[in-house]
């Protein structure tokens, strides 16, 4: 498939909310195998809704739209260091519905990241690719980014 040039990405506001709640929904039903987490939709725009989506400096959603609907989402937030001052850049979740995918629609989520990052003075960003071969693959074809294997220690509390 070809680039689709309907698609526009932008910062998602309160008005998103409910095209958010949408997209989550879409996802679960067109690869259910992948996103196994319960979706409870009122839940899911309150919470949205508590994250004060117009006003966070840090943090954002970003979203491709092809004019009628979300087909994909980019989360971003930018951490400070409180010992140095350093921030850095996390792409907390990056997807794409499977009906719209091979279109560009990542690469231009991925490009928005970076841009968001840029605007705030970020030089740097990380994010922990997912364990499937199509994010993989995508992963891999940007050449761009680079690739270390490190340890991440982790406790659940």
């Amino acid at each position: 498939m070809g680039k689709d040039t309907n698609v526009i990405i932008s910062r998602a506001g309160e008005a998103d909310i409910s095209a958010l709640c949408d997209f989550e929904l879409q996802a679960r039903l067109t690869e259910p195998g992948v996103l196994v987490a319960e979706f409870e939709e009122k839940r899911y725009a309150q919470f949205l809704e508590s994250l004060q989506l117009n006003g966070s400096r840090d943090n954002a959603i970003l979203i491709a739209s092809d004019g009628y609907r979300v087909v994909g989402r980019c989360d971003v937030a930018i951490l400070r260091s409180t010992m140095d001052g350093v921030a850095t850049g996390y792409i907390d979740w990056i997807y794409v519905l499977k009906p719209d995918r091979c279109q560009g629609i990542a690469s231009r989520l991925l490009l928005a990241a970076e841009q968001f990052f840029r605007d705030s003075g970020v030089k740097r960003y990380y994010l922990f690719t997912a364990a499937n071969e199509e994010a993989q693959a995508f992963y891999h074809r940007n050449t761009s980014l680079s690739f270390t294997r490190r340890e991440v220690a982790e406790k659940d509390l």
